[in-house]
């Protein structure tokens, strides 16, 4: 039996399984206009505020200023982003321990 024959019944298989609990089987892809101008407006604010913010630690802290401001504040950003995965239902890192 060949790779290509067993995904294929696995895909079938899959589409019942779907079809019985009352789902169809659908892959819906489409970006609006509004979506697109979202995604955009958010990635130049970013990138803006970034920017524009590099002045102030420049002038009052230097390189250094910038080097551990963005570790710290990486740091936290991850620490916040796993405990938001631990507070849902089903965390995604259930391995992590946290």
């Amino acid at each position: 039996m060949s790779a290509s024959h067993s995904r294929a019944s696995g895909h079938h298989a899959d589409e019942a399984l779907l079809h019985r609990l009352g789902y169809a089987q659908v892959l819906y892809r489409e970006m609006g206009g509004f979506s697109n101008f979202a995604i955009s407006f958010t990635i130049i604010s970013i990138l803006a505020g970034c920017l524009t913010s590099y002045f102030i630690a420049f002038n009052n802290g230097g390189p250094i200023a910038i080097s551990w401001g963005w570790l710290i504040v990486g740091l936290m950003s991850a620490g916040v982003g796993g405990r938001c995965c631990v507070v849902r239902d089903r965390p995604r890192w259930s391995t992590l321990g946290l």
